[in-house]
Formats: structure tokens, C-alpha cells, sequence
């Protein structure tokens, strides 16, 4: 009505009169969404304050930081005889544990990812094969400590040559032969023997014990571990 007063007064053309309201229409259009939003947002809020007040107390939001919102928290009995309700499989179903380590060392210095065994009382799952590496002096000593496959040289030779028809998990040496190993770098890669990653063993009992029945476990760089630790059936 505005518009069609001022073009009778001013005189404007029809046509000049539509292209002028419609560019204030697209003007105001958003600026009048943003009146009805605002308009209905306050009118949700009365509403809630309305009916909180005729429940006699404040409502407890659902809306929270994740970092700020601290998780339920149950002993382990608790939590094993939760896992023990729920388990419905046939087959031995495996309990595993996720840790978060704090990879920090020192300012702006990170740990390096890591990985390693751990021997627990009771073993469960599958054995794994090990292939040992020896001295003929103690090559049945490995074999009484209960290595799968154990040889010298004339082993060395057969894993060279790609002769070796045998599935192995685990590769141990002693000190005296490791030396000897260089060439199979190439075939063995990850299961190398090295110092580092503790499979080069003095104490054969001992090596063999621990990584035929260990099991392995690896921190990635985020901190993250998960492992298992036993089966739900078990005490």
C-alpha cells in the first residue's frame, strides 16, 4: 500500500515501482527470517522456563563437553561378570584391555611408538611356533626348552636357499650365531633376531618359555595399547 501511494504521488512507472520493491523485498527478506527465528526461539524458552518452574526443579542438561564429561567407572570383578552375562557365543570368546599412555617426555618431545611381550601365569590361545637359531653345543637344549625347529648352519643355509617348508612365528638366536644371520635379513625382515627386540637370548629356558607362550602387544604413536589378557570363561 506504501509503494502504490508514493507511485500515485510521485508519479513512478509500474515498471519502476516493481523493481524497486522487489529489491527491498530481497533486502528484507533475511533480516525478516531472522525476526521469526528470534521471535520462536524465545517463545521455546518461555515455554521451557514455564515448565520448569511447575516442576519445582531446574532440568539437568544433555548437552556437555566430551573432554569435561568423565565416564562411568566399574572395578574389574564387576566388569568381568558383565562380560560373562553378555557372552552368548559357543567358541571362547577373548577379554582384551585398551590403555591410553601418555606418550609425553619432556616440552614438545614425544615417546616413539613401541611394542613388546608379556608373560601371564596362565597362557591361553594358540602356541606360537618358534624357529631357533643355535650352536650344535646348544641346539638340544633349545629343543628340551620346547622350540619347534631348531638347526645351526646347516639351517642358516636352508632359509637362504628358500629350502625351509616350515610356518614359524617366532625367530630366536643365541649371541654366537647371531652374527651369522646377516645374509637372511632380506628373507626373515621383521622376524630378524636383534638385541633390541629381545629375541638374541642367553638364557634358552627362559627365551623360549617367554616367547612361545607371551603374548606381543604395540603402542601406536597416539598412545594407544590393546592387548589381549585372557579368555571370559576363565577364573
Amino acid at each position: 500500500k506504501e509503494f502504490s501511494r508514493c507511485k500515485n504521488m510521485h508519479g513512478l512507472s509500474t515498471r519502476l515501482h516493481f523493481r524497486f520493491a522487489l529489491k527491498c523485498y530481497r533486502r528484507l527478506q533475511p533480516l525478516s527470517f531472522a525476526i521469526a527465528a528470534s521471535a520462536s526461539a524465545r517463545a521455546v524458552n518461555t515455554k521451557t522456563r514455564e515448565s520448569t518452574r511447575e516442576a519445582g526443579k531446574p532440568q539437568a542438561s544433555r548437552i556437555y563437553l566430551l573432554s569435561r564429561h568423565q565416564p562411568e567407572v566399574t572395578t574389574f570383578p564387576e566388569a568381568l561378570r558383565a562380560l560373562r552375562a553378555y557372552s552368548l557365543s559357543e567358541i571362547p570368546e577373548t577379554v582384551e584391555v585398551s590403555l591410553k599412555v601418555d606418550m609425553t617426555l619432556k616440552k614438545n618431545k614425544v615417546r616413539d611408538p613401541f611394542r613388546g611381550s608379556i608373560l601371564y601365569p596362565h597362557s591361553f590361545g594358540t602356541e606360537r611356533k618358534l624357529l631357533f637359531f643355535a650352536e650344535e653345543s646348544l641346539a638340544e637344549e633349545a629343543r628340551m626348552a620346547g622350540a619347534d625347529l631348531v638347526g645351526g648352519e646347516e639351517l642358516i643355509a636352508k632359509v637362504q636357499e628358500g629350502d625351509l617348508d616350515f610356518d614359524f612365528d617366532v625367530c630366536l638366536a643365541t649371541p654366537g650365531i647371531v652374527d651369522k644371520l646377516r645374509p637372511l635379513q632380506k628373507k626373515l625382515r621383521a622376524l630378524m633376531p636383534a638385541t633390541r627386540r629381545g629375541t638374541v637370548v642367553e638364557n634358552i629356558a627362559e627365551g623360549v618359555a617367554q616367547f612361545k607362550r607371551s603374548l606381543e602387544y604395540k603402542c601406536d604413536k597416539h598412545g594407544y595399547l590393546n592387548t589381549p589378557i585372557g579368555k571370559v570363561e576363565e577364573n
